[in-house]
Order: C-alpha cells, then sequence, then structure tokens
C-alpha cells in the first residue's frame, strides 16, 4: 500500500505540473492572440496610411498642376513682371486686334489691396478699338476696367478712325 500511495502521489503531483504547463501554455496563446490582432490592426492602420498617402501625393501632383497653370495669370511687384503684364496688353491691340495701343501710365499702387493702374491709348477703325476692348475684358487676369472712352473721326478718308483711353485696374498681384 505505501508503494500505491507513492505511486497516487507521484501522478498527483505530475497531474499538478501537467495541469499548471497547460494553464501556462493557454495564457500563452492568449497573449500571443491579443498581440496577433494588435499587430493585426496595426497592419490595416498602416494600409490606410499609405492609401492616404498615394492620394495625397495624387492630389499634390495635380495642385502643382493647376497652380503652375494658375501662376501664369498672377503678377508680382518685380519690374520685370510689371514689364511683361505692359507687353501683353500692347500686344493686344497691335498684333491681335490691328489696333495702336500706346501705355500713358502705369504704377504699382500698394496698401491693402495691391494692385498695377494703367492708363493705356488707343486707335483704330470701330471694329479694332471694340475688339480690343473685348480681350481687354477676357485677358485672363483679374482686370477691373475703370474707364473706356472712344471718339470717332473722319480724317477725309471713307473709314473712320477711333481714338480713345481705358483705365485699368489689375488686381491678380501676388503677396508683396
Amino acid at each position: 500500500m505505501k508503494r500505491e500511495l507513492r505511486i497516487l502521489i507521484v501522478l498527483l503531483v505530475l497531474d499538478i505540473l501537467g495541469i499548471g504547463g497547460f494553464w501556462f501554455g493557454y495564457t500563452m496563446m492568449g497573449t500571443k492572440e491579443t498581440e496577433r490582432t494588435q499587430l493585426q490592426g496595426e497592419l490595416i492602420e498602416e494600409k490606410q496610411k499609405t492609401a492616404q498617402s498615394g492620394s495625397l501625393q495624387k492630389t499634390l501632383k495635380q495642385a502643382e498642376k493647376e497652380h503652375g497653370a494658375l501662376a501664369q495669370y498672377f503678377y508680382d511687384a518685380r519690374e520685370e513682371s510689371q514689364i511683361r503684364f505692359v507687353s501683353q496688353i500692347e500686344n493686344l491691340g497691335t498684333s491681335t486686334s490691328g489696333a495702336l495701343v500706346e501705355t500713358k501710365s502705369f504704377e504699382l499702387i500698394g496698401g491693402g489691396s495691391p494692385r498695377f493702374h494703367s492708363e493705356i491709348a488707343f486707335s483704330g477703325t470701330w471694329s479694332e478699338a471694340y475688339h480690343f476692348l473685348r480681350l481687354i475684358e477676357t485677358f485672363p487676369a483679374r482686370v477691373i476696367i475703370n474707364r473706356f472712352s472712344a471718339s470717332g473721326s473722319t480724317n477725309g478718308t471713307d473709314e473712320e478712325r477711333w481714338s480713345g483711353s481705358v483705365s485699368i485696374d489689375v488686381v491678380s498681384l501676388k503677396k508683396i
């Protein structure tokens, strides 16, 4: 009976060790499962961030293209930009509409809303003068026509010549 009692005690100790091992394995599996779930959540977040990053890169590229396209309609206060604007306005007359266009005054006005102010004289037939006015109205920069005046005269020819002036403000300036 002593021998049976020893065997029983040994088996009891082995059972307790086995149960302890199972319990340890079960808790380790639960911990690993929790880590796996957490890592899967992090992977999903990283995939979402990657998708957002790709979307933002596409949006940034599109914005850069649009910025490049829109930048040509804005002028800054530098002298080169002012010369470029004056030449573009004068080219609206001579090369496009046929009217003779001359810039009488041009100045940069600072302050709360900086702008270029210009007085422009023109001469030509009525269709040339009208075409020049329409081109100024559709000029891609933000142009405000303050005054437009024209008068017609005949200088001994059959065709009536018109001359006049336009006062404009260009308000599509970059920050000074």
